[in-house]
């Protein structure tokens, strides 16, 4: 399939917004501007699965429900503590080592791996707390880095980047975790996401590998 230009940026766009929705706790003022954009509706439609499908209902319906209140907006943290980042062990932890260490644990081996790849392509990212690199939120940095990289400077030397990326550090985790916040979640807003992330990443890791193969 020829990927063009528009869809690249599409999809860097959609990294961006994964980025905030997982690295950080909501704000009244997030969730007001995703209803105010109407982003269900708006969202790019990737695939024809019902999964898709299923998540742009289940997130429309919890916007049009939004009334910004306090009770509603702490409801919402909560649910994104208990998915994410605790207090006490998170349900679906956003890093990667968590799954592909035999301890569990953070800054296993494989966050290393992903640290060195960054270091050996020159990817450097910068944040003001503590967190490691292997964080989907902060992943998904990285990944709107290099499609807009690919949109509008060098295709061919940053897809074979993207494409290792995805399938050395992110694809052998990345469905479980979003398949367990689908599982936990309390709330519309992060059930929809979560499906709607999931699918994303199979679509993107299929852009990629053809991307990898028509550059061959």
């Amino acid at each position: 399939m020829a990927i063009s230009t528009d869809t690249l940026l599409c999809l860097q766009s959609i990294a961006n917004v994964l980025h905030k929705v997982l690295l950080d706790l909501p704000t009244a003022e997030l969730v007001e501007h995703f209803t105010l954009s109407d982003i269900a509706t708006q969202w790019p439609r990737l695939t024809h699965r019902q999964r898709e499908s299923m998540a742009l209902n289940k997130l429309s319906d919890y916007l049009k429900h939004w009334d910004g209140s306090r009770e509603q907006l702490i409801a919402l943290q909560l649910d994104y503590g208990q998915l994410f980042n605790g207090p006490g062990t998170p349900v679906a932890p956003p890093w990667g080592s968590v799954y592909q260490s035999a301890s569990g644990l953070l800054n296993g081996s494989s966050t290393q791996d992903l640290l060195t790849f960054y270091q050996q392509h020159g990817l450097q990212i910068h944040f003001d707390r503590n967190e490691p690199v292997d964080h989907l939120g902060l992943i998904c940095v990285v990944i709107a880095y290099l499609l807009d990289k690919m949109a509008t400077d060098n295709r061919e030397q940053y897809s074979p980047i993207l494409q290792r990326l995805l399938t050395d550090h992110v694809q052998p985790w990345v469905q479980r975790c979003l398949s367990l916040a689908e599982e936990h979640a309390q709330t519309g807003y992060y059930l929809g996401l979560s499906l709607l992330a999931s699918e994303y990443f199979r679509y993107l890791q299929a852009v990629s590998n053809e991307l990898d193969d028509s550059d061959a």
